[in-house]
């Protein structure tokens, strides 16, 4: 008899009560968390995370080009991120976001060569105000070039917006608003401190 009672294991898990207890708070935290696993892969910020991984030369801590430096190529792939991130926060259909792409891609091809020539203004209005005898009409010049570039950038950007904003629905353009709110806000507070 006193074999039988050795046999018996010792200790926590040595009653058939604690061990269904083991097992139902196991399974509970592995049902939990397939639930909660699956929760967050069909969340807005796992879909961003999934895009961000997808794209190899995103860095988004290094690589800070100007749209003057960048080839067709790169545009093209900033702007197909940009659009799906967009696309994932309104719902877009993959239709609109073709269409968005398209109309995004060529305002930026169109503006690429006036933002190098305003970037160089500073450089320009340099080199004229250190030369020995000051040009007051290249300064004018300068100047009246770049306001006219201005005026086309802002009109072409507000029909861009607008040509955008068509392909939107009006529910898309509301949650778009909300998250650029939002982005401000998050900005304006972190340049406070």
């Amino acid at each position: 008899m006193s074999d039988k009672q050795d046999a018996t294991p010792k200790g926590w898990f040595g009653t058939g009560y604690r061990k269904m207890v083991a097992l139902l708070t196991g399974t509970a935290i592995i049902l939990g968390g397939a639930v909660g696993a699956q929760a967050f892969s069909n969340s807005k910020t796992y879909q961003h995370m999934k895009l961000s991984a997808a794209f190899k030369d995103g860095r988004h801590g290094g690589d800070h080009k100007r749209l003057s430096e960048l080839t067709e190529t790169e545009i093209e792939a900033r702007i197909e991120r940009m659009v799906k991130h967009v696309a994932i926060e309104i719902d877009a259909t993959s239709e609109q976001q073709v269409q968005i792409t398209g109309l995004v891609k060529a305002v930026a091809l169109e503006l690429k060569p006036l933002q190098g020539r305003m970037h160089d203004t500073g450089q320009q209005l340099r080199d004229l105000l250190m030369a020995d005898v000051i040009d007051r009409t290249a300064l004018e010049n300068v100047r009246a070039e770049r306001l006219a570039e201005a005026e086309q950038i802002s009109k072409t950007l507000v029909d861009a917006f607008a040509d955008v904003a068509e392909v939107l629905s009006p529910q898309q353009r509301a949650v778009l608003d909300e998250r650029i709110e939002e982005f401000r806000a998050m900005g304006r507070g972190h340049h406070r401190g």
